[in-house]
């Protein structure tokens, strides 16, 4: 018999560098507890399992690699979807497994839509702003605006996000304004 799954209260999601931390931090502080995926992320990262696999990988196509770091296995996701699928088929399952046994009502889901999460939450929030926006913070992050422009690029569309959310949270606005969205959707949706 499979164990029944409780959907979580709030799912947030977005493209990558719209805020979607900034807006999990505020919530955050008006102590709710969350749980971002990108931070359970790091710790199956550091799994043994995952370790093989980028040390496997690492060994047969790039044995010139000294140190594998979340950069070059970045690049290496955009550059080989293969060696992507395998360490997602690795990192995902195990990401969502702990997700849903977490205890936390709102989770911030960067790839959501793209791993069809939808059926997890009971409200799905999109965190957006303008794409010029969104380019201008990711190449603050990462200081390489080609990588920047293939990372936003690898992602689904945020209109299209927008479209399937129930929720969209504009952080193009000034900083109270999204405070006040913020709290308006947990009024209404938890």
């Amino acid at each position: 018999m499979s164990k029944i799954i409780k959907p979580k209260k709030i799912g947030i999601t977005g493209g990558i560098a719209m805020g979607k931390s900034f807006i999990l931090a505020h919530i955050s502080s008006k102590d709710i507890n969350v749980i971002s995926c990108d931070s359970i992320s790091i710790d199956v990262y550091a799994t043994p399992l995952v370790q093989d696999y980028l040390s496997n990988y690492a060994h047969k196509y790039h044995p010139e690699t000294s140190e594998i770091n979340r950069k070059i296995v970045r690049d290496w996701m955009l550059l080989d979807n293969r060696f992507k699928q395998g360490l997602e088929s690795i990192m995902h399952p195990e990401i969502r497994k702990r997700m849903m046994e977490s205890s936390c009502d709102i989770v911030e889901v960067p790839l959501l839509f793209e791993n069809n999460l939808e059926k997890y939450f009971e409200h799905i929030w999109v965190v957006s702003c303008s794409p010029e926006t969104q380019l201008k913070r990711l190449v603050n992050r990462i200081h390489d605006e080609k990588i920047a422009r293939e990372l936003i690029k690898s992602q689904l569309p945020i209109e299209e996000k927008i479209k399937k959310a129930t929720r969209n949270i504009n952080t193009e606005c000034d900083v109270e304004e999204v405070y006040q969205q913020i709290d308006i959707g947990l009024r209404e949706d938890l």
